[in-house]
């Protein structure tokens, strides 16, 4: 997958990338390699998708995936 934009701010200015969701088709989907996505090293940059949420992507150039990025408050 591509590097992701950066994330918002964690209320002091910092980037904060730990407190992302991602999801496929509309619905978020955990952090798991069982059936869901993680982090592909500790850049915490890039992510891959696991699992039956990993074929529907493959499955369907159509598919939208999506990061949300969690605003701290």
């Amino acid at each position: 997958m591509e590097p992701r934009p950066p994330p918002n701010c964690d209320g002091y200015g910092y980037p904060d990338r730990s407190h992302i969701g991602v999801e496929v088709a509309g619905t978020e989907i955990p952090q798991s390699h069982a059936d869901g996505w993680d982090y592909t090293d500790e850049t915490l940059q890039v992510f891959d998708i696991y699992g039956p949420s990993c074929d529907a992507v493959t499955a369907s150039p159509t598919i939208i995936v999506r990061v949300v990025f969690r605003v701290l408050l």
